[in-house]
């Protein structure tokens, strides 16, 4: 891989007899120091290239020698020329800048020769030299740093620091003083500021990196620890061998604010920063190898590092060490020297310098994603680190990681930077996925670890697999819609891949068992060695290797299927989200992402509908995965109160196992739970009543035994079972669907008990019925009387609807229509002989139910009752002792029906209720006149009337009602009893009497006691017990503890 990251720009040309020593690139300005100990300033008057700049044409440069790569034309003005600077022609060693953060348009250059270091001010055209720091020997860059409102200036001079201050004499006249001195243990190789934090600065030494506290001049040693790095505390000059220089070249190259990388001749370490600045940095070891000691390294903005070498420079990944671009400069000298700004790069040796073009960041990617082939391969094993293709993906998204948020690469109209940057990841991270799944069989790196992760479109991913799972594909097919329409926005996919050819013939042929966990992340490559490779001794060797191949093939797609999986459930986690809000965004890596940045074909006029038909499209999809590889978890799935499975589509499927004579089990239950879940309450019912009417076939259960089919399915069972469960919303399909259901039952008995298990089972939804509508379908539908009357009595004594009904007001109107329903039935036994007549189940379930109830509508159920049968005159008692005409009881009961023991009955029972003693005293009193009528027959009856109920009946009125001529001898036990009855009366008021009387006395007794008591005070010196003062003559009181306090203390409490 050589990707141009520097491209070469413009040659400049030295003047004559010059020589270069030192470079430096400040405030737009190239300051180019000279052997002769000239400075000469160019400013650049050429533009950058535009970024359109194909890549055909950089290719072809690199096939051209070096000299011919670069614009001869005078890219760069000359704008002055410092002589002799250094004045004695020395040469210039090396420059650097000073740049006070209160005044950014000052050029204030540090300029080194022979080790010495001169401060000087370029002012127009004129250079002052402000300060000679010759004092001091420093043979590296000098660091200029600004602490606490203090400008320092720091210098290395072999085994101390020397810390200068800079102070203003005056407005515009600057002045070095020496503040102090700080002794190290070793030779100073480098300075350089510390990230993170301004007071503190990165010393490098011969053998070791230091950091110092600018403010307390403290130094604290970094120290490897990893003995995996031990070279780098202990590396040594090369110098006896002539390798190198005297000593180790050292770098600190900051590479982002939390890693810096240090290079120390051809050896590397990162520093990690940490967030918190009262904790120690950390080593950890650097992927960057370097071949010789560079002579120049720097950062190339966001993710390179510089290497210049003799005759080449190279452009190194610094987090994975890949060698990026190779460039042969062709500068074959000792003395090589180069800078780096933003967007250029400028090498320089002899009496040319050489200027590299950073590339933008598009022509960047677009080389990374331009590149194909295979790299090296290990073992014969496909390896995606291996692809050229995988591999410039992941520099392209390494590249885009690293490019800062507000750079101008990501500024968009509709999107904040940070969001463009994220969603550009996403499309190369998409490509990946793809890579990997098609070529490499990494399912779970593909569909989980990314597309799951960063929020890969679905039809994106559904256009990996073969079209019987892909959810939208059938669902256009159902609806004869055409997927690939524009409408649609569908991906049609060009693959060819393993999984993409597998059919549903392969799935059902293959007897593979793969479990539930098996999510495939191994590679293909690793998950056939765990296959038994085909015999190459078969007789059949190519059957065999075929019959290998699907078996492996299949077992790569339920490995993927399992992953598709995953991916699918994430999907369905966030598209419930903007399903639930619409106006709800997801934080994802950051930001705030919306349903049209996830799904790209949704529209904003239909919004709604869009997202719903995509989570149609997903949930479809996830029902084909479960149907095809797990079956077994369809139930979860479908029962989710949340999903938005195509109901065709599950219907098709869930009922195919039906039509087939095979060994595939059946999912009924679990299409009625879809249906019940999605409310589809009618197709549910009328697809159980299309099973239920079908011609009967044969079928082969799960133990291969004959069995009638649909045996289960063709009763009304199942029907039953998914009435039960529907509410009164749903009354109206409720009665339709019952009716057959009822009807087809062929006796009676059968028929109640369907009715039974739909309408009175107990249940919540049972009881949200509207009781009248269901009893007017008994009655008025079906016409099933003993149906009506089996409801009606569960929901009067069985159910807990009383305190319901009794509130709407329906109570007695459905205690009347069961009185009625009873009527009318025992209406049909009205040619039974009476004894047959009463011992019916219905006459002694009305008899009972008017003795106990009194709810019912009297006069409508009196009006039902025959007058003309005997057999029903029992029933008008009750009506009239509900309507308080209880005379027409006793007509009834005594001349009537001629049963006086139920008339003395009456009478007794009306006698003690409250309230009723005089009513129930006149009864009696008109049935003893009535018995009077025929005294004659009745001696016996009205003896037997006075015995039983005489104490309730007035004695004066009773002789006064009896003839003259009554028999006496018939009167002694109703006197007797009346005698000793008020006897016992009498006796018991003088107890009575007596009791009062004693308990006056004590009344009395008492009162006295209370009045004689009394409480002795001595003086009116005594002391109060509560405020501790003389009592004196004021009003007394007495305390819980009966001593004598004032009053007043009693009162306060206190």
């Amino acid at each position: 891989m050589n990707i141009d990251i520097l491209e070469p720009f413009h040659r400049i040309r030295l003047p004559q007899s010059s020589r270069a020593s030192a470079i430096h690139y400040y405030n737009n300005r190239l300051y180019q120091g000279l052997a002769n100990g000239d400075l000469l300033v160019y400013s650049s008057r050429s533009k950058t290239p535009t970024s359109d700049k194909s890549n055909s044409s950089i290719t072809l440069k690199r096939s051209k020698e070096a000299s011919s790569q670069f614009d001869e034309k005078d890219g760069h003005k000359l704008e002055i020329r410092f002589s002799n600077i250094t004045r004695d022609n020395s040469s210039i060693d090396r420059i650097s800048h000073i740049s006070f953060s209160n005044e950014p348009t000052r050029t204030i250059l540090a300029i080194t020769h022979y080790e010495t270091v001169k401060i000087y001010e370029i002012v127009g055209k004129h250079l002052n030299l402000i300060q000679d720091l010759s004092e001091v020997k420093s043979h590296i860059d000098p660091l200029y740093i600004e602490v606490n409102e203090k400008r320092l200036f720091l210098m290395g001079s072999k085994k101390k620091i020397s810390v200068y201050q800079i102070v203003n004499k005056t407005r515009n006249i600057i002045q070095f003083q020496k503040s102090s001195e700080v002794p190290l243990k070793d030779k100073v190789r480098s300075l350089d500021p510390y990230p993170g934090d301004s007071s503190k600065a990165l010393v490098g030494l011969l053998n070791s990196f230091l950091l110092l506290n600018c403010n307390t001049l403290q130094v604290y040693e970094l120290t490897v620890e990893e003995t995996i790095l031990y070279n780098f505390n202990h590396s040594s000059s090369f110098s006896y061998f002539g390798l190198s220089s005297s000593a180790p070249s050292s770098y600190a190259i900051q590479i982002s604010n939390n890693e810096v990388l240090l290079v120390k001749d051809t050896l590397t370490l990162i520093l990690n920063i940490p967030e918190n600045p009262n904790d120690s940095p950390t080593f950890s070891a650097s992927l960057v190898k370097i071949p010789v000691a560079p002579f120049f390294i720097s950062f190339i903005s966001p993710l390179y590092l510089l290497v210049v070498y003799n005759k080449k420079f190279e452009i190194v990944d610094y987090e994975t060490g890949d060698l990026i671009q190779s460039f042969q400069h062709q500068i074959n000298s000792s003395q090589i020297f180069a800078c780096v700004n933003n967007h250029d790069v400028y090498i320089t040796s002899g009496s040319e310098i050489l200027q590299f073009k950073i590339l933008d960041y598009q022509r960047q990617i677009d080389q990374f994603l331009s590149i194909s082939g295979k790299g090296s391969s290990s073992g014969g094993i496909k390896d995606p680190h291996n692809d050229l293709k995988v591999i410039g993906l992941e520099k392209s998204i390494s590249l885009v990681t690293k490019i800062d948020t507000n750079s101008a690469f990501f500024e968009n109209e509709e999107e904040t930077n940070a969001k463009k940057k994220q969603l550009v990841l996403r499309e190369f991270y998409k490509k990946k996925a793809t890579i990997l799944f098609q070529s490499y069989s990494k399912y779970h790196e593909s569909l989980v670890e990314i597309s799951s992760d960063w929020l890969v479109f679905y039809k994106d991913i559904l256009a990996l697999f073969p079209d019987f799972l892909n959810g939208e594909l059938r669902i256009f097919d159902v609806m004869g819609q055409d997927y690939l329409s524009e409408e649609s926005g569908s991906v049609k996919s060009l693959s060819h891949s393993v999984i993409k050819r597998i059919s549903l013939s392969d799935i059902q042929n293959s007897k593979i068992s793969v479990t539930t966990g098996d999510s495939g992340t191994d590679n293909e490559a690793q998950s056939s060695k765990s296959i038994p490779k085909p015999s190459s001794t078969s007789n059949k060797p190519n059957q065999n290797t075929q019959g290998f191949s699907k078996s492996q093939n299949v077992r790569k797609f339920m490995k993927a299927v399992n992953n598709l999986i995953i991916y699918l459930t994430d999907q369905r986690r966030i598209l419930l989200i903007f399903l639930t809000d619409p106006r709800a965004t997801l934080k994802w890596k950051g930001i705030d992402i919306t349903p049209y940045d996830i799904y790209p074909t949704l529209k904003r006029e239909n919004f709604k509908s869009g997202l719903t038909h995509i989570a149609e499209v997903i949930d479809t999809t996830l029902f084909l995965c479960y149907y095809h590889t797990k079956p077994m978890l369809l139930g979860p799935l479908l029962r989710l109160p949340n999903n938005h499975c195509n109901s065709k589509i599950v219907n098709e499927c869930l009922l195919k196992n039906l039509e087939e004579q095979d060994q595939q089990p059946n999912f009924i239950k679990e299409l009625l739970d879809f249906y019940y879940g999605r409310l589809l309450h009618r197709d549910a019912l009328e697809m159980l009543y299309q099973l239920s009417h079908r011609d009967e076939g044969k079928r082969l259960d799960m133990n291969g035994d004959t069995e009638d089919f649909n045996d289960f399915i063709k009763g009304p069972a199942l029907t039953i079972q998914y009435l039960q469960k529907l509410t009164n919303d749903d009354m109206d399909l409720i009665l339709q669907f019952s009716y057959w259901v009822i009807m087809e039952e062929n006796t009676t008995e059968e028929r109640i008990r369907n009715g039974k298990l739909v309408f009175m089972n107990d249940s919540y939804e049972c009881e949200t019925y509207d009781n009248t509508e269901v009893l007017n379908f008994f009655t008025n539908v079906l016409k099933i009387d003993s149906l009506a009357i089996s409801y009606l009595e569960w929901l009067i004594f069985d159910s807990d609807l009383i305190d319901a009904l009794t509130k709407n007001n329906t109570i007695a109107k459905f205690h009347t229509k069961l009185c009625l329903l009873y009527l009318k039935k025992l209406k049909d036994h009205m040619d039974n002989t009476m004894a047959e007549f009463s011992a019916t189940s219905y006459y002694r379930k009305l008899y009972d139910f008017l003795g106990k109830t009194d709810l019912y509508e009297p006069w409508t159920v009196l009006k039902h009752i025959p007058n003309t049968d005997d057999k029903f005159s029992r029933f008008k008692i009750f009506i009239y002792k509900r309507l308080g005409e209880h005379e027409k009881s006793i007509d009834v009961l005594f001349n009537q029906l001629d049963d006086l023991d139920a008339a003395i009955e009456y009478c007794a029972d009306i006698y003690n209720q409250p309230q009723s003693k005089t009513v129930g005293e006149d009864l009696l009193q008109k049935l003893l006149e009535d018995l009077l009528v025929e005294q004659d027959d009745n001696i016996d009856s009205i003896e037997k009337l006075l015995l039983l109920q005489g104490s309730k009946m007035s004695i004066l009125k009773v002789m006064t009602s009896l003839p003259n001529s009554f028999p006496l001898n018939k009167l002694v036990g109703f006197l007797t009893r009346h005698l000793r009855e008020t006897q016992e009366s009498l006796h018991d008021g003088r107890i009575v009497s007596q009791l009062y009387k004693v308990g006056s006395y004590k009344l009395q007794d008492k009162i006295w006691s209370i009045q004689s008591q009394g409480y002795a005070i001595e003086s009116s010196n005594q002391l109060c017990a509560i405020c501790g003062r003389r009592i004196g003559y004021a009003v007394l009181s007495v305390d819980k503890k009966d001593q004598i306090v004032h009053y007043g203390c009693v009162q306060n409490g206190t």
